[in-house]
């Protein structure tokens, strides 16, 4: 146990050494291209049962595209769409559609980014 604790102390201390206070290290997005194009695929899945109701599951995969197209004065434009959108989502049995998703399918909406960088708060605009 003493030579663990004794690793520890040692890498603690080798760590300090290379640490300084003069290099800072941040992650800032440059300014995208125009007509630059990023493609995620994202899926979920949970399931669970509850007590009354039964067997719940909830089961979703779409691509999402994003096309970077331009400035527009102190915002970066982009063109969002959802394909490939996929939903088996069940409870006790029965399949509930969803039918957002199906709506938002195949169709693009512009999404607006303070040039700044991106923010964790989103606000409607009113086009």
């Amino acid at each position: 146990m003493k030579v663990f604790n004794l690793r520890i102390i040692f890498l603690f201390f080798v760590s300090l050494s290379f640490c300084s206070d003069d290099e800072k290290y941040s992650f800032i997005l440059g300014e995208p291209v125009v007509g630059e194009k990023s493609v995620q695929t994202h899926s979920d899945e949970i399931s669970f049962t509850l007590p009354g109701i039964g067997y719940v599951k909830y089961v979703s995969s779409y691509t999402s595209v994003f096309e970077f197209l331009g400035p527009e004065g102190e915002f970066w434009k982009f063109k969002a769409t959802l394909i490939d959108v996929e939903n088996n989502n069940i409870v006790n049995g029965i399949e509930i559609l969803d039918q957002y998703a199906a709506a938002m399918e195949d169709n693009p909406c512009y999404v607006y980014v303070k040039s700044s960088g991106y923010d964790d708060e989103v606000h409607h605009i009113e086009p």
